[in-house]
């Protein structure tokens, strides 16, 4: 008999146990892949992935109901919902048969084997849990442009600590380090590093700015219906591959939230505390200190499950800055656009909807439409004011049972000036990097994905997508002459024209191909290839062709 057999049978004689580990599930984690998938071939009902990550008890009950239906999954996916129930073990019947632990057992053939591996872990009958591994990833890069050349090779390494009291509090505190060799440059623009402190720092000496480190946490209360946490983790926001309202396109956020569901029925806010303008102060014999405006970020959405594979929501976004907290903001149910008006129209506030539909077997359906601002008697007429955002998308499996493949396709249309906003310190950016989506406002994007899954250790997935964008004019000096709302850092001015239209301005196209493969020999042991070319034609520099190469190997002992 096969392992899924096992953990099955074990699964089933704590069926009855409703307890289960406190905490989130990292939104890199491949369950989500995983999950959509199912969700798509309707295997499980009232999943719901426009907000990441989901707790750790929510992962468990959509296990659950996979475990109920396995008997409909390919090949593949039976083998992968066998590492999943080693993976989420604890959350689904509070034991570790199939994990291990370095110390104290001392026992190092462990990290070679299939079972879920930690350096420690502790678990109690009152049910308190302690979970530690260690984290350690080596990257090269390379880089190929107009015949020349550059690479880099990283190296990071740190650990995860996480946990659960009393069965309603959770934590978890994830940190590495890590350096290079080779082009810094190249180094600096891969990945989260690009908005990393200390490893953009230019000193005199060159000390201390080779290295780079990176940390998250939270702190959590959690039951059933109900989540209180203190973050800094990830969150993304948005359905689909592209993710338009919160991504990794800027630095993580330090936020309060508040989550709640109840049966059909969701309730989700959080307020984040952002970065603004940068300015760097002389202090004489003292050096330079770094001044930077504080901003924060509100966010809440109610959803309805209208069918079990029909999900609607209605939420709204605010940036506010240049003041302390403020306090009609903290209200989770305020109505945050009379609140803006009654704080003196001083805010951006944004508006927005979206909705899930995956009713058709083997396709889903998703959209988000955001408003920025709006006059409906304006509508039509060019009015720079009238700024929205539109990403639509479909993900199908269709072919599941025949060949492993999943096919997707995202538009995203933003209109000019969406995101920007009159006061600079009101845009959405974070360190001026979008909160959301990467693209830049008065810009058009349609993106093509594919997924093979030839088997249930390996991962194909490519992608295309071309890009258009509306450029402002840039003037000899460097200073933007002619605005046509096409970049989220400056907003439209008293001196802009009061009309503009979409895609308007010097027309720049963006080509991108992208294909990864994921290769895991061993569980926690995973090899990724990351091929990307770009063949881009900007409103300066024509037929800029980048190819890029990135090799990575991660574990987690």
């Amino acid at each position: 008999m096969n392992r899924i057999f096992y953990v099955f049978i074990v699964f089933l004689s704590f069926a009855s146990v409703n307890y289960s580990q406190v905490g989130y599930v990292e939104v890199e984690n491949d369950i989500y892949d995983f999950l959509r998938r199912m969700n798509t071939l309707n295997i499980i009902n009232n999943y719901d992935p426009f907000e990441l990550p989901k707790t750790r008890f929510e992962i468990k009950e959509y296990l659950k109901q996979v475990i109920d239906k396995s008997e409909y999954l390919d090949a593949v996916d039976k083998n992968k919902l066998e590492d999943f129930l080693i993976e989420f073990e604890y959350e689904l019947n509070l034991s570790t048969n199939y994990s291990s632990r370095l110390f104290p057992d001392l026992y190092f053939l462990s990290l070679f084997q299939e079972e879920e591996k930690y350096l420690y872990l502790y678990k109690d009958s009152q049910k308190n849990s302690l979970f530690i591994n260690f984290i350690g990833k080596l990257d090269y890069l390379g880089l190929s442009e107009d015949k020349l050349g550059e690479s880099s090779f990283l190296y990071r390494f740190g650990g995860q600590i996480r946990g659960t009291l009393l069965n309603y509090f959770g934590f978890s505190i994830n940190s590495t380090n890590g350096s290079f060799f080779g082009s810094k440059s190249l180094a600096r623009n891969f990945s989260s590093l690009k908005y990393n402190y200390k490893f953009h720092r230019e000193e005199e000496d060159n000390t201390g700015n080779d290295y780079f480190d990176e940390t998250s946490a939270f702190v959590t209360y959690q039951n059933k219906f109900l989540s209180l946490k203190i973050g800094n983790d990830r969150k993304f926001i948005g359905y689909g591959p592209h993710k338009v309202l919160l991504s990794d396109n800027a630095p993580r956020m330090d936020y309060l939230s508040l989550d709640a569901n109840y049966k059909s029925l969701s309730f989700s806010y959080f307020h984040g505390k952002l970065l603004g303008n940068l300015t760097a102060l002389d202090y004489g014999e003292s050096g330079s200190v770094n001044e930077v405006d504080d901003k924060y970020f509100v966010y809440h959405r109610f959803g309805i499950d209208l069918t079990r594979r029909t999900k609607v929501g209605i939420g709204e976004m605010l940036i506010y800055a240049n003041r302390n907290i403020d306090i009609a903001y903290i209200n989770p149910f305020n109505f945050y656009k009379s609140a803006e008006h009654a704080n003196q129209d001083r805010d951006n506030s944004f508006l927005f909807i979206d909705f899930q539909i995956s009713e058709i077997k083997n396709l889903s359906l998703y959209s988000t439409f955001l408003i920025d601002d709006t006059d409906f008697g304006k509508i039509g007429t060019g009015w720079y004011g009238n700024k929205t955002l539109l990403s639509i998308g479909a993900y199908s499996s269709y072919l599941y049972g025949i060949i492993p493949i999943d096919f997707e396709v995202q538009y995203i249309r933003i209109d000019p000036y969406v995101f920007a906003h009159r006061i600079n310190e009101n845009n959405f950016t974070n360190l001026d990097y979008n909160l959301g989506t990467s693209l830049q406002p008065n810009s058009s994007s349609t993106k093509f994905y594919l997924y093979y899954r030839p088997h249930y250790r390996i991962n194909i997935s490519s992608m295309f997508s071309y890009t258009l964008h509306g450029a402002n004019i840039i003037d000899e000096s460097g200073n933007v002459s002619v605005n046509y709302g096409g970049d989220i850092n400056l907003g439209h001015r008293v001196s802009d024209s009061e009309e503009v239209y979409f895609l308007q301005g010097k027309r720049e196209i963006f080509r991108e191909y992208n294909i990864n493969l994921m290769y895991e020999p061993i569980n926690n042991w995973k090899i990724v290839l990351s091929l990307k070319y770009l063949n881009s034609s900007n409103a300066y520099l024509e037929n800029i062709e980048q190819f890029f190469t990135t090799f990575s190997l991660f574990t987690k002992l």
